[in-house]
């Protein structure tokens, strides 16, 4: 229990509250973000492949292996974090470019579609706001 009040006094678990706040905060709006382009591209413009990705032309298990474990593993690394560490290395402490410049990069991988570029851009800013 002193251990517990210990914790509870240097901000130990206040913190971690806060962290899972605003976890869930940033995974609703990472939902809402992926519903509201869903509509945009199915009542504005039908015919665009905003809904198709690439890997759906791959099989079952490798679609779970690439989307669920590979594409977030190193999308996360190579757009998000190595951006971040990068311009921390050259001395950039600006909270908005550490925010901006992962979230274009991801965007601007996401290529095939730019309704989807856009969508993506936005899933960066969410990602790169809680990887800081």
């Amino acid at each position: 229990m002193q251990l517990l009040v210990y914790h509870f006094k240097e901000g130990l678990i206040s913190g971690r509250i806060k962290f899972y706040y605003v976890f869930l905060a940033c995974l609703i709006l990472s939902f809402l973000n992926s519903l509201f382009f869903a509509f945009i591209a199915d009542h504005y413009f039908p015919e665009s492949d905003l809904l198709n990705n690439p890997i759906d032309k791959e099989s079952v298990p490798e679609q779970l292996l690439v989307a669920c474990i590979f594409a977030p593993l190193l999308e996360t690394w190579l757009f998000i974090s190595l951006p971040n560490q990068l311009m921390n290395k050259f001395g950039i402490k600006n909270l908005y470019l550490l925010i901006i410049i992962p979230a274009l990069l991801f965007g601007a991988n996401h290529y095939y579609n730019p309704l989807y570029m856009i969508a993506m851009f936005f899933s960066g800013v969410i990602m790169s706001f809680l990887y800081i």
